[in-house]
């Protein structure tokens, strides 16, 4: 199933979870997008496959065979080490979903029979960043960062990374903030 796909039947989930009101308490749910990891992926993996065919086809390039050989093979080995790391973060990913209910915001992901859930009240909270970086803003990602506490407090902090549509998602936790009523 495409990330889009995926994407479109969450909202529609969530429209439809927000259409039977406060019975299921969903406001928005989303899952992060695949895409830079899996363009990372791409990179680590051509990358090191680019440093070991040039060893390979120039072999005195580091002085003796041997030499150029050992570094072929660190290559590999890092290039492999960088590949699983990034596999690791592709199955996390599609683990880990975004929610906003009425009264907070929450980051759950299933890691190998276990839940862990984050959740930062709406009440809470003090702060709201969007960033995106120019890659982001043409894959139309960015990252939703939430701040709670002050000096005085101890600042929790929830940040919903590589998510489609990050302006969707501010404006939906901004809209349900509490309005001051001084």
């Amino acid at each position: 199933m495409s990330q889009s796909h995926t994407d479109t039947q969450t909202e529609r989930n969530a429209n439809e979870a927000g259409a039977t009101g406060a019975r299921s308490g969903l406001v928005l749910e989303t899952q992060p997008t695949l895409k830079p990891t899996l363009l990372s992926l791409a990179g680590v993996i051509l990358g090191g496959l680019v440093v070991v065919g040039f060893l390979f086809l120039n072999p005195t390039l580091l002085g003796a065979a041997e030499r150029t050989e050992i570094a072929a093979n660190l290559v590999v080995i890092l290039t492999a080490i960088g590949a699983g790391r990034l596999l690791t973060r592709l199955y996390v990913l599609t683990k880990t979903r975004y929610v906003v209910t009425p009264n907070a915001v929450r980051r759950e992901y299933s890691l190998l029979y276990k839940t862990f859930s984050r959740e930062l009240p709406l009440a809470r909270l003090r702060s709201l960043e969007l960033r995106r970086s120019r890659i982001e803003a043409i894959f139309g990602i960015g990252s939703v960062a939430f701040l709670t506490g002050s000096v005085a407090q101890s600042p929790a902090h929830l940040e919903f990374a590589n998510v489609p549509r990050p302006e969707r998602v501010r404006r939906t936790v901004r809209d349900r903030l509490p309005r001051d009523t001084a």
